[in-house]
């Protein structure tokens, strides 16, 4: 049972999260982990319009895994990709997508909470390590049109709680629960060469969520 505060503010984000458990195999449970997902999109909403690409592509991907699991009823993300046996699948392109919107999302918000950095910078180094080489030409302008939108720290904050210190918080709860189901999904693509490499930074490498998150972010690039 859901409080009323939990389905009003980011903490639903965490409990639906907590849900998302990674099974003893490595496998991710593919219902509890799309409802959580769904639930991410809260937080590309407290970007504003300027993350209107990434929300559209997470909303797609999503109803993409339903659609491409409507026949086959496989209980984890990796039974429905081993199904569909196909690197073209519907459902494999979705779910890689999906990862990686994922991981630029937690790089993103790693970068927010363990630095001082602006929110912009935050943005700017996860989507170099992250989508950025996953995009053509044509959708990097798209994308850092969408930067110049950006909203402060305070104000991104806010949005997802009116206290800046639950949201902080949160986050951290958040990216610590991300964390687990984020490593097997990028493990399984790297071990059925579905993707060559996973760019990215820290977070993909499967360590204790927690110490994870307290190790800060070095980027001599920028």
């Amino acid at each position: 049972m859901l409080h009323k505060n939990d389905q009003e503010d980011f903490g639903i984000i965490v409990i639906l999260w907590k849900q998302v458990t990674v099974k003893e195999d490595g496998k991710v449970p593919l219902e509890p982990f799309l409802t959580a997902a769904k639930e991410v999109l809260r937080v590309v909403d407290a970007f504003g319009s300027g993350f209107r690409i990434v929300k559209n592509d997470i909303a797609g991907n999503i109803k993409k895994l339903y659609r491409a699991n409507h026949s086959i009823q496989a209980e984890t993300l990796q039974e429905l990709v081993i199904a569909e046996d196909s690197p073209d699948g519907l459902a494999t392109i979705a779910l890689l997508w999906l990862k990686r919107a994922f991981q630029f999302i937690a790089s993103f918000l790693r970068r927010l909470v363990v630095t001082n950095k602006s929110l912009e910078q935050c943005v700017t180094e996860a989507y170099y390590c992250t989508l950025r080489p996953c995009h053509s030409v044509v959708i990097q302008k798209v994308f850092w049109a969408g930067v110049k939108l950006a909203p402060s720290r305070e104000r991104f904050y806010r949005k997802l709680h009116p206290d800046q210190g639950i949201a902080k918080s949160k986050i951290e709860e958040f990216l610590i629960e991300l964390h687990d189901p984020l490593c097997s999904i990028v493990q399984f693509f790297l071990q059925r060469e579905l993707e060559n490499e996973c760019l990215g930074d820290e977070v993909y490498e499967k360590v204790d969520s927690k110490e994870w998150l307290k190790v800060p972010c070095e980027d001599e690039n920028f």
